[in-house]
């Protein structure tokens, strides 16, 4: 059981649970944590925080426990996806619980046959993304700034793993109609159907 020490959780690893939002009360998770940590720690608008593009993308959730306390949004474009909105809850805060996040969602993107991953970062987090976790600056991309956020972000990008069983027109047609981010996971959709066994 995960306990609070100083403003920090101590929690063990069986205890963080990512998934991609499947209903409304993940995305009710989700955007309380955006209200946490952009609206109250970092002081942004709520217009920062959540946008339209909310309803566009794939989006990632982390638990500890039943708690929800770190997100990420995913948006797909022609050949690359690209992560924004990334937060963690200031208590859970760490590059342990980063790692677990960045990896399921390197993973769920190359699960969807995409290989170019982009993200936009303002320093620190740039130096912590590049240093820790193998993202390189987009070259000749140079920095802006982004109205309402007020500072500065560099372009950064990596390679998604390449994986075999990535979603094609060749996989079964039931294992494309799955929820999202749970390909292996039969649906009502499938009940008493032989051919849905991917």
């Amino acid at each position: 059981m995960a306990r609070e020490n100083q403003q920090k959780v101590i929690y063990s690893d069986n205890e963080i649970n990512i998934q991609t939002a499947a209903c409304q009360n993940d995305l009710t998770d989700i955007f309380a944590i955006r209200a946490i940590v952009f609206m109250e720690d970092q002081g942004l608008s709520t217009k920062i925080a959540c946008d339209g593009n909310d309803f566009q993308a794939t989006h990632v959730l982390m638990r500890c426990g039943d708690e929800p306390v770190g997100c990420m949004r995913i948006r797909w474009f022609h050949d690359f996806a690209q992560f924004e909105r990334t937060a963690i809850r200031k208590a859970y805060r760490g590059d342990r619980i980063l790692k677990r996040m960045l990896d399921f969602a390197y993973d769920h993107v190359g699960m969807k046959g995409y290989n170019r991953i982009i993200t936009y970062a303002s320093q620190p987090y740039a130096k912590l993304w590049i240093r820790h976790h193998g993202w390189r600056p987009t070259e000749n991309r140079p920095a802006v700034t982004l109205s309402g956020y007020g500072k500065q972000v560099i372009e950064l990008e990596r390679s998604a793993p390449d994986r075999r069983d990535a979603i094609t027109l060749d996989s079964p047609a039931h294992m494309i109609q799955r929820i999202e981010g749970r390909w292996d996971e039969p649906t009502h959709l499938e009940a008493g159907d032989e051919r849905a066994v991917a």
